[in-house]
């Protein structure tokens, strides 16, 4: 029977497992509806510029929110699912493990899905964060330039149409990172450090940093996992190729 104390440590971690999911599920929601606001708040500026151009000529400022939506799309489909995740789990009720081994396990297998992520999906994860930037301050730019134009012109009402939607964008721009900030105290400090890096695709500072965690000899065993699930992920995607294939063929 396990001890009160090995019971206690378990549930914290099972507690940071299900905090962690549930933090990846909601980001991909929230980048999802993020993406899918600015682009449509792009496209109702520019039906006023339509309207109006002469006083809506700084929407072509804020056109890299276009990019930044498409850019959002692809990190929401290309980061892994809480589901994944779970079902990745090594439980077996025909081998089962001991307290300490599961734990072992759980930690490992989302160690190698956040390494895993971060490095199939590092080149769209610096461009949106590198998008992200960029557009903060083109808005924040805008917000000023719409201001001053709001206090000396007269055409108050496009300005004031202009203010909000610099408002707006500023808020998609900083959104998810404060969805991500709010559930940090609800994980450990090193998970914290692994989701910030992730999210920017600094493969090489997350690899460090679990090396920190996990120890020279399970970095190994990382390094292999990683391996391993990359060339399940390329077996799954040709059966898939292939399958479609004779799909084709015998219709």
């Amino acid at each position: 029977m396990p001890t009160g104390d090995e019971l206690h440590f378990m549930m914290s971690r099972f507690t940071t497992m299900y905090n962690a999911t549930s933090a990846l599920s909601n980001f991909i929601t929230v980048l999802l509806w993020v993406s899918t606001s600015e682009a449509l708040l792009w496209g109702g500026a520019f039906l006023t510029f339509c309207a109006v151009p002469s006083r809506m000529a700084l929407i072509w400022i804020q056109i890299l929110h276009v990019g930044r939506a498409v850019f959002g799309y692809m990190v929401a489909l290309k980061l892994p699912k809480s589901h994944e995740v779970i079902e990745s789990l090594p439980f077996d009720a025909e081998h089962p493990h001991t307290l300490t081994t599961l734990e072992k396990l759980i930690g490992m297998k989302i160690a190698v899905f956040a390494s895993f992520s971060t490095l199939t999906n590092q080149m769209w994860l610096r461009l949106y964060a590198l998008l992200t930037a960029v557009c903060f301050l083109l808005d924040l730019l805008c917000f000023v330039i719409q201001y001053r134009w709001f206090i000396e012109s007269t055409a108050d009402h496009t300005n004031l149409w202009m203010i909000c939607i610099s408002l707006a964008m500023l808020f998609y721009d900083v959104f998810p990172a404060i969805c991500v900030y709010a559930v940090q105290n609800q994980l450990p400090s090193y998970a914290t450090t692994w989701i910030w890096e992730s999210l920017l695709g600094d493969s090489i500072g997350l690899s460090n940093s679990m090396q920190k965690v996990v120890g020279d000899e399970r970095a190994e065993e990382l390094d292999r996992a990683i391996d391993k699930l990359r060339a399940d992920k390329e077996a799954a995607t040709l059966r898939a190729a292939e399958s479609k294939k004779k799909a084709k063929e015998s219709a």
